[in-house]
């Protein structure tokens, strides 16, 4: 199921890349703030005391804390990485 998933967005990046002329500058920029929207909302989430549950089962709050520091963390390299190219 992950081979499956990790395939789709291969082929997605693919069609961004290559069929639609986006420059590698212009993903990344993307990319990067996708990463920081979902940053934002993680800690949205931790400051306002939001309960997450999913499928049944409650989320705890440094979880959401991880997602804050990882997204946060590839949105920076990201955006740093766009501009040297």
């Amino acid at each position: 199921m992950l081979t499956l998933i990790v395939d789709k967005m291969v082929e997605c990046v693919r069609h961004l890349l290559y069929y639609t002329n986006m420059s590698k500058q212009t993903y990344y920029y993307i990319v990067s703030g996708v990463f920081l929207l979902v940053a934002a909302m993680h800690l949205v989430r931790v400051l306002n005391g939001w309960e997450a549950i999913i499928a049944g089962a409650v989320i705890p709050m440094w979880v959401s804390w991880a997602a804050v520091g990882l997204a946060g963390y590839l949105a920076v390299r990201g955006f740093q990485f766009g501009k040297k190219l």
